[in-house]
């Protein structure tokens, strides 16, 4: 379908933004920006919606991040408050005092911290093991290429060598 200019780039953002957080439903996008379904499902199989649509979902996904973390930074500051303090009750009389987290919520808050950081960790490890097999295969690559030039060069043919380059990042 040809791109015309009868909505504006605002809009049309606004009626893919809807699209995304609805599952993909033309039906929900037309009734709400009252655009013909057949018109936004002519649009989804454009490359300007795949690429308003991918920076969206990009955009998206970056915002989301920011409140998930918001969110469990202050989680994490109340949780650490509590293990410290403990929680706040109100007696029979009325008062606000602070009562020792019970033995079972300790294990409970302990566990999952634990699960989280342990998972993090093993991210990292598996981080570092796909940096390792790429440079294994950065070398098989640079290993063939001199394989095949020294088989040329046993053949009298004349075969430009490249200077080894310097590797500029810190070693440690």
């Amino acid at each position: 379908m040809p791109f015309t200019d009868k909505w504006t780039h605002e809009e049309r953002e606004e009626v893919c933004m809807h699209y995304i957080l609805h599952g993909g439903n033309s039906k929900s996008a037309s009734r709400k920006f009252k655009i013909p379904a057949q018109t936004i499902r002519g649009w989804t199989q454009t490359k300007w919606w795949a690429d308003m649509h991918d920076d969206l979902l990009k955009r998206h996904k970056k915002k989301m991040d920011g409140k998930y973390t918001w969110l469990i930074d202050l989680a994490s500051k109340e949780i650490a408050d509590r293990l410290q303090n403990g929680d706040e009750v109100i007696t029979a009389k009325g008062e606000s005092k602070r009562r020792k987290m019970s033995g079972k919520d300790l294990t409970y808050v302990t566990s999952i911290l634990t699960d989280k950081r342990d998972v993090e960790r093993l991210r990292g490890t598996i981080e570092q093991k796909k940096n390792v097999e790429q440079r294994l295969q950065d070398m098989q690559r640079n290993f063939a290429t001199m394989a095949t030039k020294k088989k040329a060069i046993d053949n009298g043919e004349v075969v430009e060598l490249e200077q080894p380059q310097k590797d500029n990042k810190a070693t440690g």
